[in-house]
């Protein structure tokens, strides 16, 4: 089971995850609070529920090569 927030942003309310980066492949973790290369750590989350982190689980902190999809 995945834990899903609603964030606003410009007005709108957008359903979000916790980010498993694991399983985020089409994001290039330029932001990403689990890349310890990251630019600036600030995203952690996904609206794509396929790559949600389960309930308990915890992403790991790792080095991904920022602008490259990994």
């Amino acid at each position: 089971m995945k834990r899903e927030q609603i964030i606003k942003c410009g007005g709108q309310k957008i359903k979000v995850f916790n980010c498993d980066p694991e399983k985020n492949t089409q994001c290039d973790k330029e932001f990403c609070m689990h890349n310890i290369n990251a630019i600036d750590g600030l995203c952690n989350h996904t609206m794509n529920p396929d790559f949600a982190l389960e309930i308990g689980q915890k992403a790991q902190k790792k080095a991904y090569t920022p602008g490259r999809k990994n």
